[in-house]
């Protein structure tokens, strides 16, 4: 059903499989785009709002106030951080290994969840302070393992990162 839904939309929105691709292949190139803003993956922090270059501290969830992170006096915005968290580039990159049947895309999604994985230990830091947040993380990783679960590829291994794989 999966791939009958992705013939449909290459037939009939052409332009989106080619924004996607684009988008995913922008990755591969090492940039990741936010908000419009784009971010330097050899630059990026989970805990950080890159625009501002203002980190929130790593502590159990539960030891954030709402003031820290609504705070309107400060020049920085949480929702940096959140919207990285949110792995929503997952999904694109699942659907690039869909559509070309490319591995390097898989492997590049592996890579990207392995750092989050180690930068974000479950409940501590700021990504792990809103349910809505964790919600929407968990969309995107059911997303990526709905499109590549029947992927054979190899796993990318630790250390190894998305310039290497992409030669």
């Amino acid at each position: 059903a999966l791939d009958a839904g992705l013939r449909l939309v290459e037939s009939d929105n052409p332009e989106a499989i080619a924004a996607m691709l684009r988008r995913a292949d922008r990755f591969l190139d090492g940039e990741l785009v936010v908000l419009s803003r784009t971010v330097r993956q050899d630059e990026l922090d989970w805990h950080r709002d890159f625009t501002t270059g203002r980190t929130w501290p790593g502590r159990f969830h539960t030891r954030y106030r709402y003031h820290e992170l609504l705070d309107l006096g400060r020049d920085s915005d949480v929702k940096i951080p959140w919207e990285l968290s949110r792995l929503q580039i997952l999904p694109t990159l699942s659907l690039a290994h869909r559509s070309l049947r490319d591995p390097v895309y898989t492997k590049s999604s592996h890579l990207l969840l392995g750092n989050w994985a180690r930068a974000n230990p479950v409940g501590y830091g700021i990504n792990w302070t809103v349910g809505m947040e964790v919600a929407l993380r968990a969309i995107s990783l059911i997303w990526m393992a709905e499109l590549t679960g029947d992927s054979r590829h190899t796993l990318a291994t630790e250390g190894e990162t998305v310039a290497e794989l992409v030669g």
